[in-house]
């Protein structure tokens, strides 16, 4: 990882290429990549079963019916996928 310029902050950067900082990054990489994962199954609403089911009596899922009604996908950010 490159350093960043820290002038004006108090102290010293942290030295990154030390063992314990890449253990520490490695740790929270894996933490922000099992994240992604769990949200992404959030996202599938059920699984491919359930929209499958949906789809058969003729309804939409609620992320479906949401992207139908947005304007710009893009600018639509989910807040509470995990409740």
């Amino acid at each position: 990882m490159p350093e960043t310029d820290v002038s004006g902050a108090l102290g010293t950067p942290a030295p990154t290429d030390a063992g314990a900082f890449q253990r520490r990054a490695d740790a929270y990489q894996a933490l922000l990549d099992r994240l992604r994962s769990r949200a992404e199954a959030v996202a599938q609403g059920g699984g491919p079963k359930r929209i499958e089911r949906e789809h058969r009596r003729g309804k939409l899922t609620a992320r479906e019916r949401i992207a139908a009604l947005l304007d710009d996908p893009e600018a639509f950010h989910e807040l509470g996928r995990f409740a």
